[in-house]
């Protein structure tokens, strides 16, 4: 039995969006002759809930995974584990309190109205990156670790407000 642990609760929605989708988006952006002239909300395909991620990803792999609801400290700790800085730890752990507000409770259109495709679902994603999940061990998949320009990132943006980012 694995586990897929968050602090967002249980039944709170949010849309999973491919890197595939937003690398289209960003690239029609760049070589549009038109500007948009506004701020994108990008999102996945559907609402997916912690609950619904981990019964996909069971289909997908073909072994339990179960959410496990944390608190946000159970989260931070659990991110520790995996080698992350208590800084980063919690500034990801912040993102799913955020979440649990509703903040990524909606879809949009703008994946599909901007690149004439239907943004990639879950299920697809899960069955097209299989590999990243699959592993041999019972640990982290080198795939799955920060990078050092991710690690700073993190870090700088742990650093500033929402409104400076």
């Amino acid at each position: 039995d694995e586990r897929h642990p968050s602090a967002t609760g249980r039944g709170v929605d949010g849309s999973f969006i491919s890197a595939w989708d937003i690398a289209r988006v960003a690239a029609h952006t760049l070589t549009s002759t038109e500007a948009s002239n506004t701020d994108l909300l990008l999102t996945g395909p559907e609402p997916l809930s912690d609950d619904d991620v981990a019964q996909r990803l069971s289909v997908a792999l073909g072994v339990p995974i179960t959410h496990k609801p944390l608190s946000f400290d159970g989260l931070v700790a659990h991110h520790m584990t995996l080698g992350l800085t208590e800084t980063q730890a919690q500034t990801l752990a912040i993102i799913d309190l955020v979440i649990a507000d509703g903040a990524e409770d909606r879809i949009t259109e703008q994946v599909e109205k901007l690149t004439k495709l239907a943004p990639i679902s879950f299920d697809r994603f899960a069955r097209d990156n299989i590999a990243a999940w699959s592993r041999p061990e019972k640990k982290q998949p080198e795939s799955l670790r920060f990078s050092p320009g991710q690690n700073r990132l993190l870090d700088q943006v742990s650093k500033n407000s929402p409104e400076e980012c």
